[in-house]
């Protein structure tokens, strides 16, 4: 049969020498983009469900811990943890009441070295003679003076050539005990 000539039964024309595409029917890149986008939109879908599940649980949560109340901590269980009190000892105590410099020391404001070291430490004159620790007794209760003289550069600067805080102050006066005073015969 020739070109453009008639088919033998339907009498339809028919090209017999058509040229064939070697081209894919379906664009390579076009199909890996599509896919691409598939599994970013798919990722999406997933990300976008996980963050709802989450968002759930965490809320179911939130609403079992509402319903249960706040935990019931009795004061025999309580540990007040502070910077000065690290370990949240409750038994902290002073054996008589302390002042430096007429202000009163308190033991939430002592660290447990300086507690212990306050508790030990006894009356006289330390590092020749710039610092008095003195005793006072009121009725039952004593006192516990330490006083020293820190008003102008130079006072500072020579206790600070002894001590530079209250634990080396209280460790030194422990540790070397008060200088002998001096008996006028």
């Amino acid at each position: 049969m020739a070109k453009g000539s008639r088919g033998p039964r339907d009498g339809t024309v028919t090209k017999i020498d058509a040229e064939v595409d070697t081209e894919p029917l379906v664009d390579e890149e076009a199909l890996e983009t599509a896919e691409v986008q598939a599994s970013q939109s798919e990722m999406s879908l997933a990300m976008a469900a996980l963050a709802t599940s989450v968002a759930a649980l965490s809320e179911g949560q939130r609403q079992a811990a509402l319903a249960q109340g706040p935990k019931r901590v009795f004061y025999h269980q309580l540990r007040p943890r502070t910077p000065f009190n690290p370990g949240g000892h409750k038994d902290r105590k002073l054996t008589r009441r302390c002042y430096q410099n007429g202000s009163p020391m308190f033991v939430d404001r002592l660290h447990d070295d300086e507690i212990a070291l306050m508790n030990q430490v006894k009356p006289g004159a330390y590092f020749d003679g710039l610092v008095v620790i003195r005793e006072q007794v009121t009725g039952s209760e004593t006192d516990l003076h330490i006083t020293y003289s820190n008003r102008d550069i130079n006072q500072v600067l020579a206790l600070k050539s002894h001590f530079r805080n209250l634990k080396e102050l209280l460790s030194e006066a422990v540790r070397l005990g008060p200088i002998p005073q001096r008996h006028a015969v």
